[in-house]
């Protein structure tokens, strides 16, 4: 598969992430978006299709959403399907509390039959919602689009916040001030995440539709075997390794036979992650690189996030980009307390060494903005995609 596809697959999963609709109105003008996007993104534009989803978790009944994820199939070769998640939503406080933070503890990787190592109680979280939505084909009508709602909530310029050096200072000593207590709080918030997916579980039970395993095990049972390909970007990065390894874990013959969704144990799963994050410790990436031995990380060395959260690289950031100053202490306050809080967790990452690539430095500009640019941008430009899709493409407010 082509990285570039996989990519822009991966970026348009971040289209609405300002939107607070009702259900089902939220899901019909995310389909929407994303439907606009498969029509004219190249290279989406060369036989792609949403077959199932997005499905989104929000918090609470009308808030913003933490996770999407949909499936796509390539009407060239229905052979082939893309799973995509969604990437932190960067203006929802309780995706970055409970989809990013919760590194400090871990939980042990178990589908293999024996424990494989470990992994953070936030990607163990991110995991556990993704099992757990179902899609509801119905709520699409064939054809139509989703009008915009009359008082919708617009989203705000975020990235305008990005590019204004105090703003952006005020918001990096803010995420300090909350890794710092979010570090401190990680076994109380453990149990608010497990108290948390038990009533995603229950909520989603009771809804119509159809799971990510029950969808792939009717399109198989349909059209036979095909290669599954699972992408995403930065936190969605992560969530797509992850849960690459756990389809894979989960392939064959089961002894839950809720659990199973493909018969075939050696059924061809893939996986492109980009901007990732660390998952789980050295023992967990062990265990992913043998089971799945065609898959790709792709990352950025100027981008911040692939070097968390491992102790070394985390603390190196500030000497890479050569900070002097007021800059250099804030940066080295922050990586050097992640730093400590982990060091003891052993993180690595899967698909050693990766596919790396050094882009130019941006000396012109302030900090933030560079380390933004290098973590979204610098992967369109490497994928020559910065025509057709941008940033501010993927993230301007919908309505």
């Amino acid at each position: 598969m082509n990285e570039a596809t996989m990519l822009a697959l991966a970026g348009i999963a971040y289209r609405g992430f300002n939107l607070v609709y009702p259900e089902p109105l939220q899901s019909r003008r995310l389909r929407a978006l994303m439907d606009e996007c498969m029509a004219n993104f190249l290279p989406l534009t060369a036989g792609w299709e949403i077959v199932w989803g997005p499905v989104s978790f929000r918090a609470t009944s009308v808030s913003l959403a933490d996770a999407v994820m949909y499936v796509a199939e390539n009407q060239n070769s229905r052979r082939s399907l893309a799973i995509a998640m969604r990437g932190t939503n960067p203006i929802s406080l309780s995706d970055w509390l409970f989809g990013d933070l919760l590194v400090s503890q871990q939980e042990p990787w178990t589908y293999a039959g024996t424990p494989s190592g470990k992994i953070s109680v936030s990607s163990a979280f991110g995991l556990g919602i993704l099992k757990l939505l179902r899609w509801d084909e119905s709520i699409i009508e064939p054809g139509a689009r989703a009008p915009a709602p009359a008082g919708s909530v617009p989203g705000p310029g975020i990235l305008d916040r990005w590019r204004d050096p105090l703003r952006a200072t005020a918001m990096a000593a803010e995420l300090l001030a909350t890794i710092t207590r979010r570090l401190a709080d990680a076994p109380d918030a453990l149990g608010k995440a497990s108290d948390l997916l038990r009533q995603i579980a229950a909520e989603q039970s009771a809804r119509p539709g159809t799971t990510l395993k029950q969808f792939l095990a009717a399109y198989i049972n349909q059209h036979g075997a095909c290669d599954v390909y699972v992408t995403g970007h930065s936190k969605g990065g992560a969530l797509a390794s992850t849960l690459a390894l756990w389809l894979a874990d989960t392939r064959g013959p089961q002894e839950n036979a809720a659990e199973q969704w493909n018969p075939d144990p050696k059924a061809p799963i893939h996986y492109y992650s980009f901007a990732s994050p660390t998952v789980g410790d050295s023992a967990f990436a062990d265990h992913t690189d043998a089971v799945l031995t065609d898959s790709h990380r792709i990352w950025n060395q100027r981008d911040v996030v692939p070097r968390a959260f491992i102790p070394a690289d985390l603390c190196a950031i500030s000497v890479y980009y050569g900070l002097r100053g007021a800059e250099r202490l804030l940066i080295d306050e922050l990586t050097n307390h992640v730093a400590s809080a982990v060091a003891d967790l052993n993180y690595q990452h899967s698909c050693r060494p990766g596919d790396s690539f050094d882009p130019a430095p941006l000396p012109d500009r302030p900090l933030l903005p560079q380390i933004i640019h290098q973590h979204l941008e610098g992967y369109l430009e490497r994928n020559h995609l910065t025509t057709g899709i941008s940033t501010a493409t993927l993230f301007t407010p919908a309505v």
